[in-house]
């Protein structure tokens, strides 16, 4: 064998290891083309490479792993099944103003029973939220997502559990466990909201934020619009709109909708605008065929046992009604949202325990905020959802100058849960923060918020918290 021939063997020989060593080379037609025209392989050769190449390259089997800041994700080279990784963790802390008025003593429900114990309101430090998600793929039109929440939890807790056809243009189809489709702060995920809390009007959203249910959602370049009709969560047999014991009560069921416009849809300027409704007919239980309702007012969630506003156990509820406009816009570093929600609660005038009779009622409620990135960046616009994303830094923090991403807001708040017949109490407050993102994936938050003319008129005793301040400090993970 001579020399010339030795050399052709060994080229021969590495070529086709490091091809069969890498799909991405073993792709590289150029490289195939190089090796012919030098006399490394003939032509019989070459086109059994290729071929192998080509093959390998079409080969579902073959899996593209990535790991970076949208988490760990996995998928099939011809896009039919993926697999991704993401979670969430939010560590929070408050501090309450020692005012002398942070003390509820309870509330009376309208049957003159006490339906509330006394709740201070603590200072302290906690996981407000810590989940897991799984999603993905099969068959590259059936897409599935399963999100679990380990804070504050002393039974197992899904946010998610759902299935979605996304093969037809018209629209996605998702049944499951998953968000009914009313309000922005309802379809803007706790990662990206610029406040640590969500306004004190959200008390008429909250009830109806996850149930089992079938979904339709379609969109276009400037619009989206949902709507579903849905049972009750998975993680317990009550009703949105009623009590939240575990008895195996006949379900309540809902019906939601949403549409938003945006005439405006472009990088560093959006107009967003939308509408939203839902009615939700109440569960029958035992003790009241007409089903029973409640909404609560608690402004610094989790880690604080204080409860600012509670209507009680209302009772002989047939159906309430949620109505929701809501408009926003961002304009370079500058942005602003505002919504309004009223709640109409339809009762049966058939009497109770006390005899009385009793009227329907109406509440309402609204926020309006202004948010200001002082080091330039935008926040992005998801047109399919019809909802904001947190701000991702020009620059990521380093020690060599990077600042990260700062951010500054401002908002103004009211509930008002008091009617005619009916007196829950009527609270207005403010918000400020500052916020600053190391990076897309870890954030620090800052809220200081002040509450005056708190009006809590169905307390069993006690003075109202009026002038009520805190402080509450989050540092959040999210991928």
């Amino acid at each position: 064998m001579t020399l010339n021939t030795t050399r052709g063997v060994r080229t021969v020989l590495g070529a086709a290891s490091l091809l069969a060593a890498t799909g991405a080379m073993a792709a590289d037609k150029e490289l195939l083309d190089m090796l012919v025209k030098n006399g490394a392989i003939d032509k019989k050769q070459y086109d059994t490479l290729l071929k192998k190449a080509t093959v390998s390259t079409a080969d579902g089997s073959n899996i593209v792993t990535k790991l970076n800041e949208k988490g760990l994700s996995m998928e099939t080279a011809d896009k039919n099944f993926s697999f991704k990784v993401n979670g969430r963790m939010h560590a929070d802390s408050v501090w309450h103003g020692d005012n002398g008025k942070t003390t509820g003593a309870g509330r009376v429900d309208e049957d003159g029973t006490h339906g509330g114990t006394a709740n201070d309101a603590n200072d302290g430090v906690g996981i407000r939220r810590a989940r897991i998600e799984f999603s993905g793929t099969f068959w590259k039109d059936w897409n599935w997502r399963m999100q679990y929440e380990f804070a504050n939890n002393t039974k197992p807790l899904f946010k998610d559990m759902w299935i979605q056809y996304a093969g037809w243009d018209l629209a996605t189809l998702t049944v499951g466990e998953q968000k009914r489709p009313i309000s922005l702060q309802q379809m803007m995920s706790s990662n990206d909201m610029v406040f640590t809390e969500r306004s004190i009007d959200y008390a008429f959203v909250a009830p109806l934020e996850r149930a089992i249910g079938l979904r339709a959602d379609s969109s276009g370049a400037n619009w989206s619009a949902g709507i579903g009709v849905f049972g009750d969560s998975i993680n317990g047999n009550s009703s949105a709109a009623s009590t939240t014991d575990n008895t195996k009560d006949d379900q309540g069921w809902s019906v939601a909708g949403r549409a938003t416009w945006a005439p405006i849809n472009e990088k560093d300027k959006v107009l967003h605008l939308g509408a939203s409704g839902s009615y939700t007919k109440t569960e029958d239980s035992v003790d009241d065929t007409h089903g029973k309702a409640k909404f609560s007012v608690k402004p610094t969630g989790v880690v604080s046992d204080f409860t600012l506003l509670d209507t009680g156990t209302m009772r002989n509820v047939r159906d309430y009604t949620n109505v929701n406009v809501e408009a926003a816009a961002v304009y370079g570093p500058f942005s602003t949202e505002a919504e309004y929600t009223r709640s109409f609660i339809a009762r049966e005038n058939d009497g109770g325990a006390s005899g009385d009779e009793l009227a329907d009622l109406t509440f309402d409620g609204w926020h309006m905020d202004v948010h200001y990135t002082l080091t330039g960046e935008s926040r992005h616009y998801n047109v399919k959802t019809g909802s904001f994303g947190r701000v991702k830094p020009n620059r990521n923090f380093d020690m060599a100058g990077g600042l990260g991403a700062w951010e500054i807001g401002a908002r103004i708040m009211q509930i008002d849960m008091n009617d005619e017949t009916f007196k829950a109490g009527r609270a207005t407050g403010s918000s400020f923060a500052l916020n600053w993102y190391p990076n897309q994936n870890i954030r620090f938050m800052a809220d200081y918020t002040h509450l005056w003319d708190v009006d809590n008129t169905n307390r069993v005793s006690g003075e109202d918290p009026a002038d009520l301040d805190y402080v509450q400090l989050r540092g959040q993970l999210a991928f």
